[in-house]
């Protein structure tokens, strides 16, 4: 076990009722903080009356007549994140949102809008 940072009394008197309070619980809370969400991602999430189902949200596909919500969606890196459990592709469901698939991505390319990986001789 890590070493206790400090110490708590507990409600009790005697030596043997002290709480020690560990480094893993001190990360443990800054990794449960609430994270923010993108403009872009409100407003998809209004739109499609999208409900949070674990670490994403699930909503109706509006690309084909559903009537259980098929629709998975997340925000990664600066993208939105769309996938269709019934098989439709993500250009159709941009397409029936009125939406382009450039307004999925919440941060703005670099300045050439590309990355030199490697280069050879």
């Amino acid at each position: 076990m890590a070493a206790p940072l400090y110490t708590l009394p507990n409600s009790g008197t005697s030596p043997n009722s002290i709480k020690r309070v560990y480094r893993w619980s001190l990360t443990k809370r800054r990794r449960t903080a609430p994270r923010s969400m993108s403009k872009a991602l409100t407003e998809l999430l209004d739109k499609l009356q999208a409900q949070k189902e674990g670490s994403q949200w699930k909503a109706r596909c509006p690309a084909h007549a559903d009537e259980k919500p098929s629709l998975s969606i997340a925000e990664k890196s600066g993208k939105i994140l769309l996938h269709c459990h019934a098989g439709c592709t993500t250009e159709a469901v941009c397409e029936s949102l009125s939406l382009s698939v450039a307004d999925l991505f919440t941060e703005p390319l670099n300045d050439s809008g590309s990355r030199i990986v490697e280069t050879y001789p």
